[in-house]
């Protein structure tokens, strides 16, 4: 009877034995605790203020053509554009001429017509094109890829000589695709087909490369460039003119600081967000050049004339017949992945490895893992809307800012 009032003091014992729980064990020295950092909201945007520099990789080479994706949206806008002519047709001799004298002269001296541009820029032919001459002034990436109509061919070149005047001894520019001698599909692009899209190269402060090159704040040459984009405005007849959003900001800020007008610049830049028809606009895959799609009021008449007066077996029908079967046909975007084939392409969207191989420029059947191909489909004829036969042409932009201007917004597009 002894041993009960001992019991308190055994359990006692035993309770300081058993380890410390994790949630009671004993806390590690802290440090001293940090001081409280509140985040700032960031301010915002200043348009005037100098675009953020965007720096390539170190060793980032030149770009090639295949860098080029710039059509799968600048086609979005010239759908819209495509429509029967509007106002009074352009003058030109040979637009003078009677229907049968051209379809007289189409067949006895089709070169005597000139250029014409058939179809669409994303769905066409070109006729009688002009190739792109070599000059001091700029350098050829690929000739035989470098022909336009002779109206495309002397707005380039007025263009780049006009920089030239203004800044003698600039280093030369470079000049990606036009058109193939025919037009039609070049690869890798969806426009480009009717001699009337050009891909240019920035001017750079550094040693311009064979090629095209990142452009950023650090190395873009601002002053040529805008003259390059100015003349093409103010000098010629463009439909569009597509950049990286980034350089755009500073063009138009060095447009700015020069003195140009500002009514006008938020009339053709789209980065200013005044104007959403605005002639410069954004299209991926243009921070290594511009494209220029010119308008050219004769071949694009005579494209639309000579679509009803060609000899069914002459080559140019035959351009024109391409073009219209490439007009019903639109591409599906495939990521090749392991175990891809053209057979499997081929049969899984309905097509044709030929088809495959010509939309992609592929001289073999290998496919790449993780490249991106063009997979051509056929679409589906759809009945027009009730009183609608064809999408109008919008009304032209204004680029010399004066309303009497030739490109002024008083003219209709085309």
């Amino acid at each position: 009877m002894y041993r009960w009032p001992l019991l308190p003091a055994l359990l006692a014992l035993y309770g300081c034995a058993v380890p410390p729980a994790r949630a009671a064990a004993q806390p590690r020295p802290q440090a001293a605790p940090a001081p409280l950092v509140v985040a700032q909201a960031t301010p915002p945007l200043d348009a005037s203020a100098p675009p953020p520099a965007v720096i390539p990789p170190a060793a980032d080479p030149p770009a090639t053509m295949d860098d080029d994706v710039d059509d799968g949206q600048d086609d979005a806008y010239a759908d819209a554009e495509d429509g029967p002519p509007s106002g009074s047709p352009p003058k030109s001799p040979t637009l003078a001429l009677s229907d049968a004298e051209i379809r007289e002269r189409l067949k006895k001296d089709p070169s005597s017509i000139g250029s014409i541009s058939l179809g669409r820029a994303s769905a066409g032919a070109l006729v009688n094109g002009v190739q792109m001459p070599r000059g001091d002034h700029w350098e050829l990436i690929s000739p035989s890829c470098a022909w336009g109509t002779k109206e495309t061919v002397d707005s380039l070149t007025h263009v780049i000589d006009k920089v030239n005047e203004q800044f003698p001894g600039s280093q030369p520019v470079q000049i990606g695709h036009i058109s193939a001698k025919d037009g039609g599909h070049l690869s890798p692009h969806v426009s480009h087909q009717a001699g009337r899209d050009v891909d240019v190269g920035y001017y750079y402060r550094t040693i311009s490369p064979h090629g095209f090159a990142n452009a950023n704040d650090g190395n873009l040459d601002y002053p040529r460039t805008w003259a390059l984009v100015r003349s093409a405005l103010k000098d010629t007849d463009v439909e569009w003119i597509f950049i990286d959003t980034a350089i755009q900001r500073g063009l138009a800020q060095y447009a700015v600081s020069i003195g140009e007008d500002t009514a006008w610049l938020d009339d053709v830049f789209q980065v200013r967000g005044k104007n959403g028809r605005s002639i410069i606009r954004h299209a991926k895959g243009h921070g290594t050049h511009l494209h220029i799609r010119f308008h050219n009021p004769v071949a694009e008449e005579l494209g639309r004339r000579c679509a009803f007066l060609l000899p069914p077996r002459s080559p140019a029908a035959h351009a024109l017949a391409s073009a219209t079967a490439a007009a019903n046909v639109t591409y599906a975007q495939h990521r090749a992945r392991s175990g891809d084939t053209l057979v499997i392409l081929a049969k899984h969207y309905g097509t044709t490895i030929e088809e495959i191989q010509r939309a992609n420029g592929l001289k073999s059947i290998a496919l790449k893992q993780g490249v991106v191909y063009r997979i051509p489909q056929k679409l589906t004829a759809k009945a027009p809307s009730r009183g609608v036969a064809r999408a109008t042409a919008p009304q032209r932009r204004s680029a010399a800012g004066g309303p009497g201007s030739s490109r002024g917004a008083a003219g209709p597009r085309r």
